[in-house]
């Protein structure tokens, strides 16, 4: 098994509208917050979001900067 380095990336190297940055790491990453409650319940913790656009447009470095907020 070959794990690979996972870069960091501070949200201040994220360009996204005010809060839209949150809402995706609230959905994606932050939902462990809540996964006691969530199992309890009979939830599932998987969550994923879909990113598209065009080149340049910040998909790789939204992705590094959830990694980087995650744990494991």
């Amino acid at each position: 098994m070959t794990f690979h380095h996972r870069p960091s990336l501070p949200a201040s190297d994220v360009i996204m509208p005010d809060g839209l940055l949150q809402k995706v790491a609230d959905h994606t990453v932050g939902i462990a917050t809540h996964r006691a409650s969530l199992k309890q319940h009979g939830q599932h913790l998987k969550r994923g979001i879909l990113l598209c656009g065009r080149p340049g447009t910040g998909k790789t470095h939204t992705v590094r900067h959830l990694l980087s907020q995650s744990e494991g």
